[in-house]
């Protein structure tokens, strides 16, 4: 839920938890059943990407890069 705030396709984190009980938050275009749960590193896209989506038009990219 933290990431759909920090890239601005939730305002806050409560907005967050009601998109993820509404259904309509998606990594990788799999709906987010559990907001709690962390994307594992087999779900990153080319082994550091992540969509995230909030219903039909409201998209995002996120690149994760190892620490260090």
């Amino acid at each position: 839920m933290d990431l759909l705030v920090e890239v601005g396709l939730a305002p806050s984190k409560s907005g967050a938890r009601r998109t993820v009980r509404e259904g309509g938050a998606y990594v990788n275009n799999v709906k987010v059943v559990d907001g709690e749960v962390a994307p594992s590193a087999g779900e990153l896209l080319h082994g550091r990407w992540l969509v995230l989506r909030r219903g039909k038009k409201n998209l995002a990219a996120v690149e994760l890069v190892p620490a260090g």
